[in-house]
């Protein structure tokens, strides 16, 4: 049994861990417990040339002083990426954000979209103010007459009916969430989940009848995307964490954190059947709160009861590795409402990079959501329904040949937000805090954070704990 004290202890070496280390420099060692860094923001490559995202990740950054550092640090690499995704629903084709292009749908589904989102906004008061695209804003207010129906009337189900009408409900709403969350959407709750939908005014919803399918601003519109040489050996997203990692101090792959003694301030890892016992000052978790809750030592039974309740979604993504002519202007991605299709959404990876894959291929990246329940699936299954539905979009040409595929499931993918996640969440934390540790990043905090909140996330807490503070 190896020992050693280290000043910060991170576990886990996603972006959130690997941002704090690096500003932490030799201060801190990261326990990572796969082979690699990066966690969901990580590239695959697959036959010689065909690059996939992990997770597919954009990078839209708030202020600037976090851009200057992410920008310098990437050498050029990062170049702005505008995205451009679209709707399939049965009623017809539309940029996103849907109800901003409603002029794409057929005629009967327009009128009733338009007449329902009228009956909804005009009698919710919405019409005597300006539209608010950030829900969290709008629910901050008490005096807001929607944050009030809102806090009223919690469910996600009646948040997307009383916002959007039955009509938009009805053609996308309800049957992509139905898909996406695999989880009834009457039983999720509204906070935490509506931070990225805009809430539109009247006047934006008409212009998208009769303009529809033109370039407006939504929440990740002013992004970057990596855009290296032809001849980088590593692309996509996870070459910024890459880069990311080659500053921090120490990474140490392939460490499994096992146990967690918050009053000894003791972590036990595995790493190639060797067991290491490392003593910390300060101990930063990065790790899926669940998982932290049942491995820290001490933790009440009535937090590990809870624990259990809280719930997030998985998503089976598959790389399709295509041989022929790139489909021409597919957007970044496409989302699926209709319940026949088995993803939601497929993601054309060379438009983001035209260098992820052979110039005469594409990169094709399906996502598929499972239940929270899932333990086993049929992958032939629904591999052939993946394919079925791929060649009725008619996608692909008679010139073009998937020559490969490949598969992972992501375990921890949307979190779901139920009556008592926020409970739950407060006495998590509140538990944590009281024993020492902190707790950051998407899954550590479960919450739908972006990428760039978890990057200043990590940087915050080092700051925090060196309390020298960066503001070039």
């Amino acid at each position: 049994m190896h020992s050693e004290f280290i000043e910060v202890l991170v576990l886990g070496g996603g972006i959130t861990g690997l941002s704090a280390a690096m500003k932490l420099e030799d201060r801190a060692v990261v326990l990572e417990k796969e082979n690699v860094p990066g966690g969901l923001v990580r590239s695959h490559q697959f036959e010689k040339g065909y690059w996939f995202d992990h997770v597919l990740h954009l990078l839209h950054v708030r202020d600037e002083r976090t851009q200057k550092i992410i920008i310098d640090l990437m050498g050029g690499d990062l170049k702005t990426c505008v995205p451009v995704a679209w709707v399939e629903s049965l009623e017809g084709t539309v940029r996103y954000p849907f109800q901003l292009n409603l002029g794409g749908l057929n005629v009967e589904a327009r009128k009733k979209c338009l007449a329902d989102f009228s009956e909804v906004y005009f009698s919710s008061g919405d019409s005597d103010s300006d539209s608010d695209s950030d829900f969290n804003a709008a629910s901050s207010n008490p005096t807001n007459s929607r944050s009030n129906e809102i806090t009223n009337n919690r469910s996600y189900r009646s948040y997307l009916k009383n916002t959007f009408g039955q009509g938009m409900c009805d053609a996308f709403y309800f049957p992509y969430n139905q898909k996406q969350w695999m989880y009834s959407i009457d039983e999720i709750v509204v906070e935490g989940q509506s931070w990225n939908i805009h809430r539109p005014n009247f006047d934006e919803v008409l212009d998208g009848v009769f303009h529809p399918n033109e370039f407006r601003e939504t929440y990740n519109t002013h992004a970057f995307y990596p855009q290296p040489e032809i001849d980088s050996p590593l692309r996509g997203m996870g070459l910024l964490t890459h880069k990311i990692a080659k500053k921090v101090n120490r990474l140490d792959l392939g460490s499994r954190v096992l146990a967690l003694d918050p009053r000894r301030k003791l972590v036990s890892a595995e790493c190639k059947g060797e067991m290491t016992e490392y003593t910390y000052e300060h101990c930063l978790s990065t790790l899926p709160l669940p998982y932290l809750m049942k491995i820290c030592k001490g933790t009440p039974r009535a937090l590990l009861d809870d624990v259990t309740q809280l719930k997030c979604n998985k998503v089976l993504s598959i790389a399709l590795c295509i041989k022929g002519p790139r489909p021409e202007s597919p957007g970044h991605w496409r989302y699926y409402a209709d319940l026949n299709i088995p993803f939601t959404r497929l993601i054309f990876m060379t438009e983001f990079d035209s260098h992820a894959a052979p110039e005469n291929g594409w990169s094709l990246l399906v996502e598929i959501p499972l239940s929270y329940r899932t333990v086993k699936f049929d992958f032939e299954t629904i591999l052939r329904n993946v394919l079925r539905s791929i060649s009725e979009l008619e996608l692909l040409t008679p010139n073009d040949e998937i020559i490969a595929q490949y598969h992972w499931l992501v375990n921890y993918a949307y979190v779901i937000f139920t009556p008592e996640t926020k409970r739950i969440l407060d006495d998590c934390h509140g538990y944590l805090e009281t024993v020492g540790i902190v707790s950051k990043g998407r899954y550590a905090t479960w919450e739908y954070s972006s990428m760039y909140q978890n990057i200043k996330a990590g940087f915050n807490y080092a700051e925090k704990v060196t309390q020298v503070y960066d503001y070039s």
